[in-house]
């Protein structure tokens, strides 16, 4: 995937440099990532992913336009949206890293619009530019902590509602046989 130019309007640096993910990437380096990746079209209810399939493209994307939503099965018969990512988040590194099966299924909500990098694209940035792609590796792991600290305040949000269920539990009365 390849852009010549400044590439689409989605593209264009001073467009990218707004998004969260960009943010702290200056318009030559924006010009050589987006020179590595390509720009995807999603239409709505379209997947990049099915949970627990191996054979999705293991690629890196932000979203640049739309909604994308990642959903996880409960029970068999149930699904779960667990995720909503909007312009500027990062997507896909669950499966970008490793060859595991996707975690989720991912589906476009609406008409979305994505940078991707593939795996091996980026593979070659690393081996022609390590700077710049030390810098998307530093940008994915702020994302990730940010996506863990959320986490950590909604297992704690459960916890204390869990506690609170179990102190109401114990004040009813139970009903006795005599």
């Amino acid at each position: 995937m390849s852009v010549r130019g400044d590439g689409p309007p989605a593209l264009r640096p001073e467009r990218l440099a707004r998004l969260g993910f960009f943010r702290d990437f200056s318009p030559p380096e924006l010009r050589r990532l987006t020179g590595s990746g390509g720009l995807r079209k999603y239409a709505d209810g379209e997947l990049l992913a099915t949970e627990g399939t191996r054979k999705q493209r293991r690629t890196l994307y932000v979203v640049l336009e739309g909604e994308l939503q990642y959903v996880r099965r409960i029970r068999t018969e149930r699904a779960k949206v667990v995720l909503t990512l909007g312009p500027g988040d990062v997507g896909g590194f669950l499966t970008f890293f490793n060859d595991d099966p996707s975690p989720v299924t991912v589906q476009s909500v609406g008409r979305s619009r994505v940078f991707e990098i593939g795996r091996r694209e980026f593979q070659l940035l690393m081996a022609k530019q390590p700077a710049l792609a030390g810098k998307v590796l530093l940008a994915l792991l702020r994302a990730m902590v940010s996506r863990l600290d959320a986490f950590l305040g909604q297992m704690a949000a459960t916890s204390a509602w869990a506690l609170e269920l179990e102190q109401h539990l114990r004040t009813l009365p139970l009903a006795r046989e005599d």
